[in-house]
C-alpha cells in the first residue's frame, strides 16, 4: 500500500506547484480545489464561491459561529448542490424543541 510506504507518484501538472499524493483521487482533488477557475458553489450572504461543497460547509459554518446563528442543511436540490441557510439563534430550534411541539 502506497499510503504506508510513502510512495507518492501523482505529482500536479502545474510547474509552480511541489504537491503530490500516494492517491490520484487526491490529486484530483487537489486539481479541483487549487487549480481550477470553477467554482459551483456559492454562498448565499456573500460574494465568495467553492469549488468543493466540503468548503461552501466550512465557511458557512465559520460563519455561523462567528455571527452566533446556526447554519441549516436542506436537502440536495434537483441541481445536485446542497442547500444551506443561516439561521439566526432567534430561529434556529432544536429537535428535542420541535418534537415537544407535536405533543
Amino acid at each position: 500500500m502506497r499510503c504506508h510506504s510513502g510512495e507518492r507518484p501523482f505529482m500536479c501538472e502545474y510547474s509552480s506547484c511541489a504537491a503530490t499524493f500516494s492517491r490520484k483521487h487526491d490529486l484530483r482533488r487537489h486539481m479541483r480545489s487549487l487549480h481550477s477557475e470553477d467554482r459551483p458553489h456559492h454562498c448565499a450572504h456573500c460574494n465568495l464561491s467553492f469549488a468543493r461543497s466540503d468548503a461552501l460547509k466550512r465557511h458557512l459554518a465559520s460563519e455561523a459561529k462567528r455571527n452566533n446563528s446556526h447554519p441549516a442543511i436542506v436537502p440536495d436540490s434537483p441541481g445536485g448542490e446542497m442547500d444551506e441557510v443561516v439561521m439566526s439563534d432567534e430561529e434556529f430550534e432544536t429537535k428535542e424543541e420541535r418534537d415537544s411541539e407535536d405533543e
